[in-house]
């Protein structure tokens, strides 16, 4: 999404550096939280708090891991 509301089709969005540096911060920034989405803590179904390494990552995986890998891709605008 936020290359779709930064990064117009026109090619007026070859001429703004800034840009391009803020997309490039905002998807460093969402690589990290899936990074650490595998080393947070997490409730389980019964309401106890799951602590282990693997369990987590195996719980992230099973739920929000592939909506944010998927929503990380770039959309392959070509315009830098």
């Amino acid at each position: 999404m936020f290359d779709q509301a930064f990064f117009p089709t026109s090619t007026l969005a070859t001429n703004h550096d800034w840009i391009s540096a803020l997309d490039a911060l905002v998807q460093t920034f969402f690589w990290c939280d899936v990074i650490f989405n595998f080393f947070t803590a997490q409730f389980d179904n019964e309401g106890d708090l799951v602590t282990s390494r693997l369990t987590i990552a195996s719980m992230y995986i099973k739920s929000w891991f592939w909506i944010d890998v998927i929503s990380n891709l770039p959309l392959g605008g070509g315009y830098r």
